[in-house]
């Protein structure tokens, strides 16, 4: 893919560099991967790569609907026109962008166009990729680089775009994006419906059976489950609401304006597309609070002024979640976080995903569990999400420190460090203290090793001279009452950059210190 030099104006810091990690992966692999929170900007970035493309460039939107919304972000973006291909809408042939369905680039219609037609294939919403129509469009294409965009994946979905991707180019997850003020902080309000039970809700690729589901949250009880938490907590945000179908959608539409008149709607992907704009344009001019849905604004769908979204869709799918939330993550003036209304039912499912999921996706699955825990405990209490995630972190890190000084001790229950740590902390070379490396004088004695031991340092493979010098040092520390090597490895781990300097009892106040505040740095 031949690239101009044009220069990237008008994106973000974050953006650019994504735009240069896919140009660098390009070079070297024909596909790669582009993983962004959304509310990022993914549509800014394969725009910014496109207008540094030569040749024509393809746009995949998995679903007719979306292709008109990508065709205009384009459009407006670029100052381009950009060629539809959907049903009836034919591209010209000389458009540089054109956006397609893969509903409706089946075989007939693909083969009509030349393998070479563009020198670049995005692939937006990568996740459903895996499809085998998907692969029918990337391999007729051949000539052409493939970019993926996708928000953050599930572990299954990693896998089944694995099988595709060759790469992943960039990465910046929604924790970051909230870190760097792109997307604002959600509060989460736990919400238990008694009367729903999800127990005997099957699995059905991998997700809650979208029927049986909406049977549950579809009953009059369900729905002013839903209903009593939104009206007494949510103010006046403007809402999405996420239910499983088309019953229940419309059902809580129903039930709000019974309590509260003209202050809800609802729509489904057989609302007509006319009726579709005209309702989303009334939400975003205030002219009612509550858009309630079923999987129609899932995707596609940006309203930086909603800052209130109730998740009344249980899901195992970390991704479908993510989409979700980020719904109502984005910045507007005025905007500073968005309060999540989660919903469970009386069972209280343990593999259901919940919005710890999202931002702790880039933590280990202990601190994400840690923070479930805080999430869940209380239900009815608001939780500041991103102060859960943190308190996760210093609750396992914690737990981490705990079992390093447990492992520490030998079976003496001496605590030691190894020989390329200690070197790090005192300054001892292990590779000119090792055997064969300088000295020949033969393996450490028992007694040196027992006396390093003693001392706090594994010897590993010491020749007996490498072993008397590193005890000389040790001597000299212990006499001198400076930290122990335990204490001064806890202390650099917390970036105390001179551990090494101080003595055991001011080692020991900086560590009660260190587990007063939570094991943070």
């Amino acid at each position: 893919m031949a690239m101009t030099s044009a220069p990237l104006s008008g994106l973000r810091p974050y953006q650019v560099e994504a735009v240069r990690s896919i140009l660098g992966q390009l070079r070297d692999v024909r596909s790669t991967l582009l993983v962004m929170a959304t509310g990022t900007g993914k549509t800014q970035v394969f725009c910014g790569l496109a207008s540094l493309a030569r040749g024509r460039v393809l746009v995949l939107a998995h679903r007719d609907e979306l292709v008109s919304q990508a065709a205009n972000r384009i459009e407006a973006m670029t100052g381009e026109l950009a060629g539809v291909e959907k049903a009836e809408l034919h591209s010209q042939g000389i458009e540089r962008f054109v956006v397609g369905s893969v509903q409706t680039l089946r075989r007939k219609r693909i083969e009509a166009l030349p393998r070479d037609s563009f020198s670049l294939v995005v692939v937006d919403e990568a996740h459903h990729c895996s499809a085998v129509s998907y692969r029918r469009i990337i391999d007729w294409f051949e000539p052409a680089k493939v970019l993926g965009v996708t928000a953050t994946p599930d572990r299954t979905d990693r896998q089944a775009l694995g099988e595709i991707f060759e790469s992943v180019a960039y990465e910046y997850g929604t924790w970051q994006a909230i870190t760097d003020g792109w997307l604002v902080p959600p509060s989460v309000l736990r919400v238990v419906i008694d009367s729903v039970d999800l127990s005997g809700v099957a699995t059905v690729a991998g997700d809650l059976a979208p029927g049986q589901l909406d049977e549950q949250m579809g009953t009059e009880q369900a729905l002013h489950g839903v209903a009593t938490p939104l009206l007494e907590h949510a103010g006046d945000r403007k809402t999405l609401v996420f239910l499983p179908g088309v019953a229940s959608a419309h059902g809580l539409a129903g039930v709000l304006n019974a309590r509260r008149p003209g202050c809800a709607r609802a729509l489904d992907g057989t609302t007509p597309l006319d009726t579709r704009r005209r309702m989303l344009s009334d939400h975003a001019d205030g002219a009612y609070q509550y858009l309630a849905n079923c999987m129609v604004l899932t995707e596609g769908f940006d309203s930086p002024e909603v800052s209130c979204i109730a998740m009344a869709r249980p899901t195992k799918s970390r991704s479908l979640y993510a989409q979700i939330l980020g719904r109502g993550l984005r910045t507007a003036t005025g905007k500073t976080d968005c309060l999540v209304l989660d919903y469970t039912d009386s069972s209280r499912r343990l593999d259901l995903a919940g919005p710890e999921d999202v931002l702790g996706q880039a933590d280990s699955d202990d601190v994400t569990e840690e923070a479930r825990k805080i999430v869940r405990s209380d239900p009815g209490e608001r939780i500041e999400l991103c102060e859960a995630l943190i308190r996760a972190r210093a609750t396992v890190q914690y737990r981490i420190e705990q079992e390093e000084l447990r492992r520490s001790r030998t079976t003496s229950g001496r605590k030691t460090v190894s020989l390329d740590v200690a070197w790090r902390l005192f300054g001892l070379d292990p590779e000119r203290l090792r055997t064969g490396i300088r000295y020949s004088a033969g393996l450490a004695t028992r007694d040196q090793t027992e006396q390093l031991l003693r001392l706090g340092i594994e010897p590993g493979e010491l020749d007996r001279r490498g072993a008397q010098e590193a005890i000389q040092v040790m001597v000299g520390r212990q006499r001198a009452r400076l930290a122990t090597p335990a204490q001064v490895r806890l202390l650099a781990r917390h970036r105390y950059t001179d551990a090494a300097s101080v003595t055991m009892v001011e080692a020991r106040a900086m560590i009660d210190s260190i587990a007063a505040r939570g094991w943070r740095t």
